[in-house]
């Protein structure tokens, strides 16, 4: 997938906004393509080595299906989420994470928790603004008559690079 976002943050605070585009292929013939529209918001506090950090997200997904006649063409809905976590960063290269998500989808007759996610990892700092993050995930969907559990064990590699800042032009008087 593809997922450019725009990011603003002071004191703490965070907003975001981003779009995910991904295709996958689904039953013989047919493609699955997802649009995911986000927009966040999200505070971190230090205490010490430990940091507590709450992430409130809006998001809608709109899903395409092509190729199969059998098939509906896709679906639309929207989603409010809510991540908890907490970090401690002692040693400074690898920080160890807990964090605990709920999802809860909006524009249905009973607004209730369908999924939860259970997540615990490290951060692990590498040079030149580079991060990998090891993690292991406990997703529960509560939304079908019979719940399901998935879990999953991820590397995560980032990059945040640097761009030099515009120099000042000096004005003679």
């Amino acid at each position: 997938f593809v997922e450019p976002e725009l990011r603003w943050g002071r004191k703490g605070f965070r907003l975001s906004a981003a779009y995910r585009f991904a295709v996958k292929n689904g039953l013989p013939g047919s493609t699955f393509t997802r649009h995911r529209y986000q927009v966040n918001a999200g505070y971190k506090h230090e205490l010490g080595p430990m940091s507590v950090a709450t992430r409130f997200r809006f998001q809608q997904v709109v899903n395409t299906i092509r190729g199969s006649e059998n098939l509906p063409n896709g679906s639309d809905r929207m989603t409010f989420r809510q991540k908890l976590s907490v970090s401690y960063s002692k040693p400074k290269k690898a920080q160890p994470f807990i964090q605990c998500e709920y999802f809860i989808p909006l524009g249905v007759s009973e607004s209730t928790i369908s999924t939860m996610r259970y997540r615990a990892g490290t951060d692990i700092d590498l040079p030149k603004k580079q991060e990998l993050t090891l993690f292991y995930t406990l997703e529960h969907v509560r939304d079908s008559q019979q719940p399901e559990y998935y879990h999953t064990i991820g590397i995560m590699y980032s990059i945040s690079p640097k761009f030099p800042k515009k120099k000042e032009s000096k004005k003679k008087d």
